[in-house]
């Protein structure tokens, strides 16, 4: 056998099904819409008329801010538009307060509340309570709007009094004007002082940062730190370079002493050095030895060492070189007295730069500290001078803000047409809105209350679907089960059009039309298994030879339906071999089907129905005839349908609409499923007249006469 493994589509009502169902319950529909609309007008003809008043004030651009202290906040004076802030400024409680009690609309019928019972409540409470009351009321019915593109405002009221509206429309445009002015007053006075508090506490800080600043530059022994610093700095450089000096000075001085040392009595060495050779002193000398030695070495020349002219000369000589010698060594002390007057002022030289370079620190210690407390006095300094410009401003701002910006354009009058209800438009939402509601019921009623809908969404879930629905039938209990020769053709020609919708259903499925042998069962007793059973083999027998066997071994129905005998030979005949197939067949003149009857009643069904000779006379039956629809018992109440399920190619299940629901049709399909039965599809019996889409009315509209209609 073949098994139904095929992919279905949602089969949830589309457009079209809902646009039937819709026509369907039209009557509904309009209905509930009259209805809705009528209690709708009767509301809205309770509904009080609402007149509106307004009037037209202009805001004027202030070219500079009207609050110094945000002026002091932000650093400057800047254009701004209040517009805004004044919009919000009418919708505040205080400013609907001022109407109030301007207008004493507290204590006007309009706005009047009922002292409530068994309270505690005091006079002034109450009073209270409804002036707050009042308030609220006052708010609530205020609009504000600004032209666009302009500094025109219109401000209006709405109330069932068009006096009133108008009166109120007006006080609110008067009273704003002067309401806006008493608050910058006392906004300007506020600021005013503010500022000149602040002046004050800044002159003192300001006093005291000066006197830090004269008292530290005492402290300090200074009146300009950068000069101080500037000057150290010149100081400290020359120390420096007179110490640089005094070292080269002393250097030279110490390599002329040891040259000096190293030449000790030596004359010419002595001589030598450049710096004693420079000397006019000593050349004078070097002159006159020189010159004594000539005189000598001409006296030498004459005379003998013991003559008194060779004495002389040669004493005139050597005293000569004693004084040239006497000058060089003076020379040397004076170098000596040099070199310790270059120490000692090398010694004081770095003595001073030592101090000086002290200094130079302390200085940039006290510059930092000397910074901070100038920083201090140059900020509380900026802070006064601005102060004291804004309380220029302030006294300025203070005289201008006697005169509003704001100018009453348009006064408010009394209108006699009122704004609202819109009568006319609220009824036309009302129908709309009814339309929209039953439309939604029925849509909801048709998804959730409608069985066919939830069975479709169980099969798909499951892998099969539903294969058709069957109008419920009304017929005497006496002809109940006489469901062929009783059948009103006029009154149940939807009945019919659904038994042969089931047959073209099955006969266009590429599955299912190949499925010779098929069972019907049902979920319970009395769901209308038999009477389908046969009108579907009448249905069938149309187009192919078919052969009905009553399965149910338990209750058989179909023998007696037929008007025949219902102990004659049948099934269990054929089973128990008492009886031939040809005994056991039942054929009518007026039916193209043939029957075979459960035959005898046996004490266990089940015994029979799983003897293999139940499988080689249905192979017979199927190689002689096109179809072989087996009638079984419930599926809930035996398991007698289980093992005729092996014999067959398929199952379809009857459901009864009326008395499954949901949950017991996904049971008994899982049930199915788990015992491997294949479930050709679900006849859905006894669909309500709501859900039928085959009756009579069809035929109507083509003009057939339902009694004419050929039933299978």
């Amino acid at each position: 056998m073949e098994q139904v493994n095929e992919n279905y589509k949602d089969d949830e009502i589309d457009l079209g099904e809902l646009t039937k169902v819709l026509w369907h319950r039209k009557w509904f529909i309009l209905i509930f819409v009259i209805l809705t609309s009528l209690l709708a007008s009767i509301f809205i003809s309770q509904v009080p008329n609402v007149y509106q008043s307004s009037v037209l004030i202009m805001f004027k651009k202030a070219t500079q801010s009207a609050d110094p202290l945000q002026s002091l906040i932000s650093g400057s004076i800047t254009a701004a538009d209040n517009t805004e802030t004044e919009l919000e400024l009418i919708k505040s409680r205080r400013f609907a307060g001022e109407i109030v009690d301007s207008l004493a609309l507290d204590k006007q019928p309009e706005f009047d509340i009922i002292f409530p019972e068994n309270t505690s409540m005091t006079i002034d409470d109450f009073n209270k309570l409804r002036r707050k009351t009042t308030i609220d009321n006052v708010l609530s019915n205020i609009s504000v709007q600004q032209k666009s593109g302009t500094d025109l405002i219109s401000i209006s009221y709405q109330s069932t009094n068009p006096k009133l509206a108008a009166q109120i429309a007006n006080e609110v445009g008067s009273t704003f004007v002067t309401f806006k002015e008493q608050l910058m007053a006392g906004k300007q006075k506020a600021g005013s002082k503010l500022i000149v508090d602040k002046i004050k506490s800044v002159q003192q800080s300001l006093d005291k940062a000066e006197f830090k600043i004269v008292e530290y530059q005492n402290e300090h022994d200074f009146i300009d730190i950068q000069s101080a610093i500037a000057f150290s700095n010149t100081k400290l450089v020359k120390m420096h370079a007179q110490k640089q000096v005094l070292d080269s000075e002393i250097e030279q001085s110490n390599i002329l002493k040891s040259h000096i040392i190293k030449s000790k009595n030596n004359v010419d060495a002595l001589l030598a050095i450049p710096m004693l050779a420079k000397s006019d002193i000593v050349n004078s000398g070097k002159d006159e030895i020189k010159a004594q030695q000539k005189i000598f070495d001409k006296i030498k020349l004459r005379y003998g060492k013991k003559h008194p002219k060779y004495i002389e000369a040669n004493r005139l000589l050597n005293d000569a070189k004693s004084n040239l010698l006497s000058e060089i060594t003076k020379q040397v002390h004076q170098i000596d007295k040099q070199l310790q007057f270059y120490q000692d002022n090398l010694v004081f030289v770095e003595k001073e730069i030592e101090e000086n370079t002290i200094r130079l620190r302390q200085l940039g210690v006290i510059e930092f500290d000397y910074q901070k407390l100038k920083r201090e006095f140059d900020a509380y300094l900026t802070l006064y001078e601005a102060l004291v410009k804004k309380q220029n401003e302030s006294d300025l701002m203070q005289d201008l803000s006697n005169t509003s910006n704001i100018i009453l354009v348009e006064t408010a009058e009394e209108n006699s047409s009122p704004v609202k209800p819109k009568r006319k438009l609220m009824l036309v939402l009302a129908v709309l809105g009814s339309f929209m509601v039953s439309v939604l019921i029925v849509f909801i009623e048709v998804m959730l209350g409608d069985k066919v809908i939830q069975f479709r969404r169980m099969a798909l879930k499951f892998k099969t679907k539903v294969i058709g629905t069957v109008p419920k039938i009304k017929m005497k209990k006496s002809l109940k089960n006489d469901v062929l020769t009783h059948l009103d053709r006029a009154k149940h020609a939807g009945f019919i059009e659904a038994i042969r919708s089931i047959r073209t259903n099955i006969l266009l499925d590429k599955v299912r039309s190949k499925q010779k042998v098929i069972a019907i069962t049902s979920i319970n007793p009395n769901d209308g298994k038999s009477s389908l059973s046969i009108q579907l083999a009448d249905c069938f027998s149309e187009l192919e030879d078919v052969v009905l066997i009553d399965a149910d071994l338990r209750f058989p129905s179909i023998a007696k339906a037929l008007g025949e005998d219902k102990d004659r030979p049948g099934l269990t005949n054929l089973i128990a071999k008492s009886h031939t197939l040809e005994q056991s067949i039942i054929k009518q003149e007026q039916y193209k089907f043939d029957v075979i009857a459960s035959g005898n009643v046996p004490k266990n069904p089940l015994v029979f129905l799983s003897n293999p000779r139940l499988q080689g006379i249905i192979t017979y039956l199927k190689s002689h005839y096109e179809r072989v629809i087996l009638e079984c018992p419930p599926i809930m109440s035996v398991s007698d349908a289980y093992v005729i399920s092996k014999h067959v190619d398929s199952v379809y299940l009857v459901v009864d609409a009326e008395k499954t629901d949901t949950n017991m049709l996904g049971n008994v399909l899982e049930e199915l499923q788990q015992a491997n039965v294949i479930v050709g599809g679900i006849l859905i019996n006894k669909v309500k007249e709501s859900n039928n889409y085959y009756s009579t009315k069809y035929y109507s509209r083509q003009n057939i006469e339902p009694s004419k209609v050929k039933v299978a």
